[in-house]
């Protein structure tokens, strides 16, 4: 509602950096955003970025594209990994490319644009500045309950006498999307014997996801 945001003086804030690890939902909410309002999603991705134009034209393509389509939500995915810095580095020139259109683009109320990372560190203060922050983190220990207990019901793939608990524990510091990894195994087990899948079947399955993450972590 901008005219009445307006007469409360209330800046519509247009630019916002969603930060968080990999597989907790930020991509998945730019959709949703876009979808809620109705906009179309413009993706920028590391290909676009990479490409023989450079990436600063990129940079600057992004604002002009948020300039040019009003009512829009234009998402620029990883940006952390694109344009980021390491940690204890200065700003590179990427950054700074990012602040300078950022700081020309806060006094324009034009389309959404969303920047999506996983360390809002290596993005500088500057941008943590000009940008809307929302976190995302894990889901906690009810939320996961919740998950497994949706993916299980009416189906019969877990025994009567098996413990959702058991999965929400399993997955303490993990994402919806290894949580998604896990009923996988689970459901393939089921498909694979026939049977609803037992606690003691469970533990087996739960050490594989262990060492499948530990992989991971190490490999990527």
């Amino acid at each position: 509602n901008s005219k009445k945001a307006a007469e409360l003086g209330i800046k519509r804030h247009n630019m916002l950096l969603f930060t968080g690890p990999n597989g907790t939902g930020k991509t998945a909410m730019a959709e949703a955003l876009a979808g809620e309002l109705g906009y179309p999603l413009i993706k920028v991705d590391a290909e676009m970025m990479f490409s023989s134009m450079g990436a600063y034209y990129c940079i600057r393509r992004v604002f002009k594209l948020a300039e040019r389509f009003r009512n829009s939500v234009i998402l620029f995915d990883e940006a952390d990994k694109i344009i980021g810095r390491a940690r204890l580095e200065d700003d590179n020139s990427l950054i700074g490319a990012l602040n300078s259109h950022a700081e020309k683009f806060e006094a324009v109320q034009r389309a959404f644009i969303v920047l999506t990372a996983n360390n809002e560190d290596r993005l500088g203060a500057g941008v943590a500045d000009r940008f809307v922050t929302i976190n995302f983190d894990y889901p906690d220990f009810a939320e996961r309950a919740e998950f497994f207990r949706r993916k299980a019901e009416k189906k019969n793939i877990l025994t009567e006498d098996f413990e959702i608990n058991d999965l929400a524990k399993a997955t303490d510091k993990k994402s919806f999307r290894d949580m998604e990894k896990l009923w996988e195994s689970i459901v393939c087990k089921h498909f694979e014997t026939g049977e609803p899948v037992s606690s003691e079947d469970f533990l087996q399955l739960r050490n594989e996801f262990v060492k499948e993450q530990e992989a991971e972590a190490i490999y990527g």
